[in-house]
């Protein structure tokens, strides 16, 4: 396991060794080359940052850099410490061996290309077709993936469709009625017609997730919209095709909250394979119930980790105060924070808010691009190159306390790097605004953005 990590280090070590003087950026700097090298030889990240910091502390608090030879003294903590974390490469207990429980994840940028393969997958299933979603329109999109799911059921496939009670009225008549029709199981999230039976009205189910077979997942922003067919297209999304053991968090996340809404008990074993690719990779339900500031949480030990560049895409962009200092506290340790957001929002009232809240983030020095039509629904964050978390979550207090949602955290530098071109190519076609174009804003318009904030929490 360790060969190659030998054969990379060996010269840059050796050379180390041999320096009479030793500073800090030099340490530095060998850290980040064994780091890297101990990723690329399938270390599992967790050990890889304990043993960083473990050498860091020695080498800094046994004074090397004041020793006769502190290139030596150091190399040898380098190498001391590699053999305490690692122990035997071979043996297959031992922590440091990143687990070979992965996945593979695809992203979906067009709406139809995202679209196209559920509906594929629907009609390959054998077993069963679990769909959750926020909107299901009875239209052009809604449509074709309903006759779908009717000839699934046709197979003898069970299928199980949830759709939030709020979401299934953006088009009329909703298509929970043409899917019962056609023999389709479908029930609606927290849905009534008496608003005396709806207490929790404003705990909307926001996830968008799809399991077939019990092996394969679909999960992102994308809700099902002919908005996304158009030419042009009027909105564009992101979504991801899961394979590997991560498919069980999608899976068990469906399942409980069919017993909720459906009375039903349906399986919840995994049935894929268990080394599905090369990505380290979890589903993280979050909501207002035993999942409750999960998200909140994930954002801020992301934001806190950063030591280089934090990269976020969203369409929303109204965090609370714990996540706007968590960004101004790394910009001010110098990490880079890029924000994409759409140039015209759709819910003009977050629109305004969202420009208060980035308005002293750019000040602070934040970089914030606005993208032009169509409208971007993306929900991406990455950070550092190797970090990339993508779901149904928006950066709102909606988002973070009120709805369910389900989002995807990866450990992988490719699919960083597949993340990353897809930012740049959104940040082409967008424009930087500083803070003098803040400046140049009319008194009004800082008082109405401001006013707008006060709304936060419930937005």
């Amino acid at each position: 396991m360790f060969e190659n990590l030998t054969d990379r280090l060996g010269q840059s070590l050796k050379g180390l060794a041999g320096q009479g003087q030793l500073t800090e950026d030099n340490i530095r700097d060998t850290l980040r080359e064994v780091r890297k090298a101990l990723l690329e030889a399938d270390v599992a990240l967790p050990v890889v940052k304990e043993f960083v910091e473990q050498v860091k502390e020695k080498a800094l608090g046994q004074e090397v850099l004041k020793s006769l030879n502190p290139g030596q003294a150091f190399v040898k903590i380098v190498n001391d410490e590699l053999v305490h974390t690692m122990g035997d490469a071979n043996d297959a207990r031992n922590p440091a061996r990143k687990p070979p429980v992965v996945h593979k994840t695809e992203g979906r940028r067009g709406g139809g290309a995202g679209l196209g393969a559920m509906i594929q997958a629907v009609d390959q299933a054998r077993d069963s077709v679990l769909l959750a979603t926020y909107i299901f329109g009875n239209d052009a999109a809604g449509r074709p993936l309903a006759d779908a799911l009717e000839r699934a059921v046709a197979r003898g496939v069970t299928v199980r469709v949830l759709v939030d009670g709020v979401g299934a009225l953006y088009s009329l008549p909703p298509i929970t009625l043409r899917l019962r029709r056609r023999g389709v199981r479908v029930e609606r999230f927290l849905h009534s017609i008496a608003p005396w039976r709806m207490p929790y009205l404003n705990l909307r189910n926001h996830r968008k997730l799809m399991v077939v077979d019990r092996c394969i997942g679909f999960t992102g922003g994308m809700n099902i919209r002919a908005g996304y067919l158009r030419e042009p297209a009027r909105i564009q999304d992101l979504h991801a095709r899961v394979e590997g053991p991560p498919v069980s968090n999608l899976l068990g996340s469906f399942v409980a909250d069919w017993a909720v809404t459906g009375g039903e008990t349906l399986d919840d074993n995994y049935l894929g394979a268990l080394d599905a690719g090369g990505t380290l990779a979890r589903g993280i339900n979050a909501g207002p119930d035993a999942d409750f500031d999960k998200r909140r949480l994930t954002l801020l030990a992301a934001i806190g980790a950063a030591e280089h560049e934090v990269r976020i895409v969203t369409p929303y962009f109204v965090p609370d105060q714990t996540l706007l200092a968590s960004l101004q506290l790394a910009l001010l340790k110098g990490v880079r924070v890029n924000i994409v957001v759409p140039q015209k929002n759709n819910l003009r009232l977050v629109q305004w808010a969202s420009l208060h809240a980035l308005r002293w983030l750019v000040r602070e020095g934040a970089e914030l691009h606005v993208s032009a039509p169509p409208f971007d629904h993306t929900k991406l964050m990455t950070v550092d190159g190797h970090w990339v978390l993508l779901g149904s979550g928006n950066w709102d207090a909606r988002s973070l306390r009120l709805n369910f949602e389900f989002d995807m955290e990866c450990y992988d530098d490719p699919l960083s790097e597949q993340a990353n071109d897809l930012i740049d190519r959104r940040l082409r076609g967008a424009r930087r605004v500083g803070e003098a174009e803040f400046r140049a804003m009319g008194r009004w318009r800082h008082a109405r953005n401001a006013l707008a904030h006060l709304f936060e929490p419930y937005l």
